[in-house]
């Protein structure tokens, strides 16, 4: 998602730790080729010791500042930079942050400048003319309504206009964005994107009036960065386990009901004949009397785990009950504990408002006895999300599977 009404750097750029990207510049700004390794002296794979000893660069806070002689480097997931002067200009700040296993994995560059709206646009697409000629063609970044304003949490009464721009001269394009009525100041936003494998650089931008605004512009370089845990958990997904017994859970609402604890009731049920492999996806549920009854789903499932499914055609369902559904496959475990979880989270449309369906099965992969804390903290977490959440019964299955006594 976007989100430039209001410049929250830390939450904004956490956001987006998931991505990562990059690109070879020297100090100077030249390049060494269109390979995106970083930008200039900072490279991903970095740790944050490595670049705090970066020479030339001031670093906020007890996290960013160099330790005195002989203190110990605090343990830190994100850098921020003091204002320093960079090619784009001379107040640039640098954002850094790593993934879980201290490793470079993203670089935002923080641009700020008081032009007016007209001049906004224009400094931007300066800006992409010179990005496009280092590292090729630019596109309009992501889904063409992927944009949040951070200060209006309800979008209603807000007319956005959003078009896909070309850049004259190149083949760059990117999204363009005019807010209506103008919302605290904000009324012009633009992005676009470069995307090279796993890495990527992100030109973004936002003009907003008022004392605080101006015209606000950053760089992201990205570098898909996953720790080895990730990868762990990468290779079980693409190799689920055969012969789980699984279960489902959904939150039935009454008809009319907008949301909330208030009257909603669990459906559960053990799910029959789970498939997964070779980028398919079935599996049937069986509903209480006055449901569904038998509902087979078919679908697929993409590299990225994303699962799209729909009630087989054979298959005539009620009004609550979704015709198709749009959804994950992920997995976790508990610290210290030996059992895998795996868990389907499907969401699909109703007359009456969206269902969720969850899908849930667990494998042990060793004897174990369960810590007492473990055990704690998943009942803990069962008891939170009570009539809220298909989850709670993910995890009252995981305190069984682990071999906890009942909550």
């Amino acid at each position: 998602m976007r989100a430039f009404t209001i410049l929250a750097i830390t939450a904004t750029l956490l956001a987006t730790l998931a991505a990562a990207n990059a690109a070879t510049e020297t100090p100077g700004g030249r390049t060494a080729g269109r390979t995106l390794d970083g930008w200039g002296p900072f490279k991903f794979g970095m740790t944050p010791e490595q670049a705090r000893a970066v020479p030339g660069v001031s670093w906020r806070g007890p996290n960013g500042s160099r330790p005195g002689a002989g203190a110990k480097p605090a343990n830190v997931p994100i850098m921020m930079s003091r204002p320093m002067t960079s090619e784009y200009g001379p107040d640039t700040g640098v954002f850094l942050a790593f993934n879980g296993e201290q490793k470079l994995m993203m670089i935002k560059l923080l641009l700020k400048d008081t032009e007016f709206a007209t001049d906004c646009e224009k400094t931007f697409r300066t800006l992409l003319t010179r990005l496009d000629a280092k590292y090729g063609p630019f596109a309009p970044g992501g889904a063409k309504d992927e944009w949040t304003i951070m200060d209006m949490v309800i979008r209603g009464g807000m007319l956005e206009r959003t078009s896909a721009v070309s850049l004259p001269g190149s083949r760059s394009r990117y999204w363009h964005r005019t807010v209506l009525p103008n919302v605290s100041g904000l009324n012009l936003e633009a992005e676009a994107k470069h995307s090279s494998g796993s890495r990527s650089v992100e030109l973004m931008m936002y003009q907003k009036d008022g004392n605080d605004g101006g015209c606000v512009r950053d760089i992201t370089f990205n570098a898909s960065m996953p720790t080895k845990a990730q990868l762990e958990i990468q290779s079980k997904l693409k190799h689920v386990p055969t012969g789980m017994d699984w279960h489902w859970a959904q939150v039935d609402r009454p008809a009319g009901l907008s949301g909330g604890p208030a009257g909603a009731v669990f459906s559960s049920g053990r799910a029959e004949n789970v498939k997964l492999g070779s980028g398919h996806f079935a599996a049937d549920v069986t509903r209480p009397t006055g449901g569904a009854g038998e509902v087979h789903l078919v679908g697929t499932i993409s590299d990225d785990n994303t699962i799209s499914a729909h009630v087989a055609a054979s298959v005539t369902v009620s009004d609550d009950f979704p015709a198709s559904f749009e959804g994950y496959i992920n997995m976790f475990t508990t610290d210290g504990e030996p059992v895998d979880t795996y868990e389907i989270n499907l969401t699909g449309k109703t007359r009456s408002g969206t269902a969720n369906l969850w899908m849930a099965a667990y494998h042990r992969n060793s004897p174990h006895t369960p810590a007492p804390e473990a055990c704690r903290r998943i009942g803990e977490s069962a008891f939170e999300l009570r009539g809220r959440s298909p989850r709670e019964m993910t995890y009252r299955g995981l305190l069984q599977a682990l071999g906890c006594p009942p909550p």
